[in-house]
C-alpha cells in the first residue's frame, strides 16, 4: 500500500501540462561566440531544487511539512562575481509543475546596491525545460544583494549576493543614454552617431532544429559592423515575436545573440517593436495580438522586459508609419510606461514621427510632398511633429541633409534625434522621390554627423531590389576615381568605413555644430578640438581662433579608403589648406587621443 507522500508525488507526475511550448535555444545561443565569456550561466553549484506551483500549493505545503527537518535545501544562491557593463549574469530556478501558462506567472528579482542604495527590479522569465530565469548587468561596482518576490511559493524568497568589479577596459560601454542631447553610453561616457544598416530578421539565422546559427551570425556581424563600419543593425521585428499566443524563445535567442555580439564590439542595435496595422504587411498589434495592450501584447512585453531589459546595447521604436495615424500619443505613453515598469534597466524608447503638440497626424490632413531638392528634401508637415513622450525624437525625413539635420536637433536639443525612415538605394519608381544614390548615402552620413549627430538607417537593395525582410545587401557599389594621376576603383563599403574611422574617438559630448560658408564645422567651444568638412573642393578654410595653443591637424579624403594626410601643427588663427586633388574632404584639428 502506497504512503500518502508516494501517492501525492505520483499524482503530480500524471497531471497534464497546460502548455506544450518550451524554449528550444538553450545554451546553444552562446556556443562558439567570442562574447560567450560575458555570459555567466548557472553553474553546477547553482542548480536549484525542484519545487511546486500555486496549483499544487496545498500538496506543496503538505509535502513541505512532511520533509521539514530532513535536510531540505534553503532558498539561496551561491555568491557570484561579475564585471561592470560587460558581464550579463543569469540565475535559474527549476519549476517543473506550473499551473496554466508559465509565460503569465509573475515574479520579480530586486537587486540592492549596498553602498549607494541603488535598487534595480527586474522580472523572471520562463525559459527552456522547467526553468525560470532572471538576469542582471552590474551598473555600479561593489556588493549587490538580490531577493526574489512572487505569489508563487516556488519562485518567492530566493536570495543571494553579487560582487561587481571594475571593468579592465576603461572604454567599455554600458547602456545607451542621452549625453548633452546626443546618443551616448553609460560607462565610457562617450557619444556616438548611430548609423544602422537594415538587418535580416533574426529568424533567418535559426537552423532547422531551432538553434542559432552562430557561425552565420558572426560572419554577418563581421561584414557589416567590422568591415563596413556601421554602428550596428536596425531590426524591424514587425511583431514577429510569437509562436501562437506566446513569446517565441527561439526568436529572442537569436536577437539577444545579435545584440550582445554587436555590443561586445562597441556597437548598438535599434529595433522596431511592431510594423504597421493599416499598412500592406498588417504587422501591428491589432492584426497580430488582438489589439494594443491586449493580454497577448502584455505577455510579450513582460517577457521582453525580463529577457532583454538587462542586456545593454539597444534602443527601440514602437513601429513604423506612426505618422499614418494608427497609434495615438496616449497609447505610446502607455506602452512605454508598461515596458519600463517591468524592465528595471534604462533603454531609450521612442517612435517615428507621428504627432505634433496637439496630436495631429500627417494624414489629417496629409500635406503635399515637396518637390525633390537634392540638398534639402523633407516633408514640410513633420517640421514640428514628433512623439514628445519618447526618450529620443524620431522623425520622417526624405533625403535629409545638413539643414534638415540641424533643424531636427534644434527642435528638441535636450534629446537625441533620429531620422527614423529607412534610406535605401533601390530602383522602385513609386519611391524615387525619397530613395538614395551611393553619393547621397555617403554624404548623408557626413551631414548627419556634422550637424551634431542624428541617427539614421541605411540599406542597399541592389542589385536585385531585395525585399525589406531580407535586409541590406553589402555596399559593393563601385566608383571609379581619377586623382593625382592615378585611377582608383573604390567600393562604397570602403567609403563608409572611412567615415566610421574618422569619427572614432573624435565625436565629443561638448561639440557644437555650425555652418560657415561652404564648410560644416563641429567644435569644442572652449578650444582644443575641431572637425571641418567640405564637399567637391581642394581648398578648406581652417578657422582655429578658438584653439588653445598649437594643435595637430590631419585631413582625410572621404571618397577613398581611410588615409590620414598630415597637415601639421596649427596655431590659433585663420589658415587655408590646399588639398592634393578635388574631392569631399574632412579635417580633424586637435589631439583626440586624450
Amino acid at each position: 500500500m502506497k504512503t500518502l507522500l508516494e501517492h501525492s508525488a505520483e499524482k503530480l507526475t500524471r497531471w497534464p501540462r497546460q502548455i506544450s511550448l518550451r524554449a528550444r535555444c538553450g545554451k546553444a545561443c552562446w556556443a562558439g561566440s567570442p562574447a560567450a565569456s560575458f555570459l555567466t550561466p548557472a553553474s553546477a553549484s547553482n542548480v536549484l531544487p525542484s519545487n511546486l506551483s500555486p496549483r499544487f500549493f496545498v500538496v506543496f505545503s503538505f509535502l513541505t511539512a512532511l520533509t521539514a527537518g530532513f535536510g531540505g535545501q534553503q532558498k539561496s544562491f551561491a555568491p557570484r562575481q561579475g564585471v561592470i557593463w560587460s558581464d550579463l549574469m543569469e540565475w535559474s530556478i527549476d519549476h517543473p509543475a506550473v499551473q496554466g501558462n508559465p509565460f503569465d506567472l509573475s515574479a520579480r528579482a530586486v537587486f540592492w546596491h549596498e553602498d549607494s542604495g541603488t535598487q534595480i527590479t527586474t522580472s523572471l522569465f520562463f525559459d527552456e525545460g522547467d526553468q525560470f530565469k532572471f538576469r542582471f548587468t552590474g551598473t555600479e561596482t561593489g556588493k549587490w544583494s538580490v531577493r526574489t518576490h512572487s505569489q508563487d511559493p516556488v519562485l518567492d524568497g530566493w536570495s543571494g549576493e553579487v560582487r561587481i568589479r571594475r571593468n579592465p577596459n576603461p572604454e567599455a560601454n554600458g547602456f545607451i543614454k542621452a549625453i548633452n542631447g546626443k546618443w551616448g553610453w553609460q560607462g565610457s561616457g562617450r557619444v556616438f552617431i548611430p548609423q544602422y544598416v537594415m538587418a535580416q530578421h533574426p529568424t533567418v539565422f535559426l537552423k532547422g532544429d531551432g538553434q542559432v546559427d552562430t557561425a552565420a551570425l558572426l560572419a554577418y556581424i563581421q561584414e557589416f559592423v567590422v568591415q563596413h563600419g556601421f554602428t550596428g543593425f536596425h531590426i524591424p521585428m514587425a511583431g514577429r515575436w510569437f509562436e501562437g499566443e506566446n513569446p517565441d524563445p527561439r526568436v529572442y535567442c537569436a536577437l539577444e545573440f545579435i545584440i550582445r555580439e554587436v555590443h561586445a564590439r562597441g556597437g548598438a542595435i535599434h529595433m522596431w517593436f511592431w510594423g504597421c496595422d493599416p499598412c500592406r504587411e498588417q504587422s501591428g498589434p491589432e492584426s497580430i495580438a488582438g489589439g494594443h495592450m491586449s493580454a497577448m501584447d502584455r505577455r510579450n512585453l513582460r517577457y521582453f522586459a525580463a529577457r532583454l531589459g538587462p542586456i545593454p546595447g539597444w534602443s527601440m521604436g514602437y513601429g513604423y508609419d506612426l505618422e499614418n495615424g494608427w497609434m495615438r500619443p496616449e497609447a505610446l505613453d502607455a506602452w512605454k510606461h508598461f515596458l519600463e515598469s517591468h524592465m528595471g534597466f534604462d533603454h531609450l524608447l521612442g517612435g517615428r514621427v507621428g504627432y505634433d503638440h496637439v496630436g495631429l497626424t500627417r494624414t489629417n490632413p496629409r500635406p503635399p510632398i515637396p518637390p525633390i531638392d537634392a540638398y534639402h528634401n523633407s516633408p514640410i508637415a513633420d517640421k514640428y511633429m514628433a512623439w514628445l513622450g519618447g526618450d529620443y525624437m524620431g522623425y520622417t525625413g526624405y533625403r535629409p541633409l545638413y539643414p534638415r539635420y540641424k533643424e531636427v536637433i534644434q527642435h528638441h536639443p535636450e534629446k537625441p534625434s533620429f531620422e527614423e525612415d529607412r534610406f535605401r538605394i533601390r530602383q522602385v519608381e513609386n519611391w524615387g522621390f525619397k530613395d538614395y544614390t551611393p553619393e547621397l548615402t555617403r554624404r548623408g552620413m557626413w551631414h548627419s554627423a556634422m550637424a551634431g549627430g542624428v541617427a539614421n538607417i541605411w540599406g542597399n537593395m541592389l542589385p536585385h531590389n531585395s525585399p525589406n525582410s531580407l535586409g541590406s545587401s553589402t555596399y559593393d557599389n563601385r566608383e571609379i576615381q581619377v586623382a593625382e594621376g592615378e585611377e582608383l576603383v573604390v567600393d562604397m563599403k570602403h567609403q563608409i568605413k572611412t567615415y566610421s574611422l574618422f569619427f572614432q574617438n573624435r565625436f565629443l559630448p561638448d561639440m557644437v555644430s555650425f555652418f560657415d560658408g561652404p564648410e560644416m564645422r563641429l567644435i569644442v567651444l572652449e578650444g582644443g578640438h575641431a572637425l571641418i568638412y567640405r564637399e567637391d573642393t581642394d581648398i578648406i578654410r581652417l578657422d582655429t581662433r578658438l584653439l588653445k595653443g598649437a594643435q595637430p591637424a590631419v585631413a582625410v579624403d572621404t571618397r577613398k579608403p581611410y588615409r590620414e594626410r598630415v597637415i601639421g601643427m596649427l596655431t590659433p588663427g585663420k589658415h587655408t589648406w590646399t588639398a592634393p586633388h578635388r574631392s569631399d574632404w574632412a579635417v580633424a584639428v586637435g589631439d583626440f587621443s586624450r
